[in-house]
């Protein structure tokens, strides 16, 4: 009987302890994700320097990127330019979004 128990609570923190390496490991930032942020401010910078403000989707290595440009609601002199960043299964890895005032 006592084998049985103490089988039990292991079994029970065992199942404790996975449960909570799998949230931990899935909640940090991966290493893939820090590259792509650090690639969508890149181009921010780069495109804020140029003044190129334009909607494009391109490859670069295993990632597609995207720049869309829209007009904001509240002010239409003011526009918000999006760089989106994603894998090879077309899942989003990285977000940048600037407000800008396009020029004329």
């Amino acid at each position: 009987m006592e084998v049985i128990v103490a089988m039990i609570v292991l079994l029970v923190v065992f199942g404790l302890a996975m449960t909570i390496f799998t949230n931990v490991s899935r909640s940090t930032l991966s290493g893939q994700k820090v590259r792509a942020a650090a690639l969508a401010n890149d181009l921010m910078i780069q495109a804020e320097a140029r003044h190129n403000f334009s909607a494009t989707t391109f490859k670069q290595g295993t990632w597609r990127i995207e720049t869309s440009i829209k007009p904001l609601a509240d002010n239409p002199a003011l526009s918000e330019f999006d760089i989106a960043v994603f894998d090879d299964v077309d899942q989003q890895i990285a977000l940048m979004k600037k407000v800008i005032q396009p020029g004329p």
